[in-house]
């Protein structure tokens, strides 16, 4: 999967030192738990609720090596990070920071040990689009967020971003489609996207729902 990827990628050794900025849920940690080395993790998110749920989740696990984990509030905006501290600065999902995109990498770069490792992920600039198109068949009105935000950092665009703060970057590109005709999971899907729809679409679900069933019936599984 993704996860296993992107873990893969990353070569984390035993005693490493790493941050994370901006974790959702720690899936990446909890999914590879079994090979995460005895390290130590900083792991970052935009507010004290992320937090606490991420604490939770990572609690929630068996680590059989045992990695440290510590936790840090770092709100949007400017960021004020220790410099020269981590052996890996991970960065998933970067397009979320991309309107102080230069700050961001810049400040990532100056926690990192003179041999240390950055890694961030990108989503191509028509990530997900089928999903999007089949919201705005139904509300034309919905605002994806995150799709403003890939714009300014995408699989297309990256390395040149990257390039103005590291000397040496490799992309790995990740290859795979999700292809389902469940009702249930296309709404989860379509509800808990970076965007406005459980606002625009509030006391609508059910309709929405029936619209995704029909879809389905007319036009087969999405893609």
């Amino acid at each position: 999967t993704w996860r296993q990827f992107v873990f893969r990628q990353l070569e984390v050794q035993e005693n490493e030192r790493i941050f994370e900025l901006d974790v959702n849920v720690g899936a990446m940690w909890r999914y590879n738990a079994a090979r995460v080395p005895k390290c130590y993790i900083k792991q970052t998110a935009l507010t004290e609720s992320s937090i606490r749920y991420l604490r939770q989740r990572i609690e929630q696990v068996e680590w059989p090596a045992t990695p440290e984990f510590d936790y840090e509030v770092i709100p949007a905006g400017k960021l004020n990070l220790t410099p020269d501290e981590y052996d890996v600065v991970f960065a998933g999902h970067l397009f979320i920071r991309s309107a102080e995109i230069d700050h961001v990498l810049e400040s990532c770069r100056n926690i990192l040990k003179q041999d240390g490792r950055f890694y961030c992920t990108a989503v191509g600039k028509d990530h997900m689009k089928e999903l999007f198109q089949l919201v705005h068949r139904f509300e034309p009105t919905v605002h994806f967020f995150n799709m403003d935000s890939i714009g300014h950092f995408s699989y297309e665009v990256g390395a040149e971003v990257l390039e103005r703060h590291y000397s040496d970057v490799q992309w790995h590109r990740y290859e795979n489609h999700w292809q389902t005709d469940d009702v249930d999971t296309l709404f989860e899907a379509i509800w808990w996207t970076y965007s406005d729809v459980r606002i625009v679409l509030a006391g609508r679900e059910e309709e929405l729902r029936a619209f995704i069933k029909k879809e389905v019936a007319k036009n087969g599984p999405l893609h």
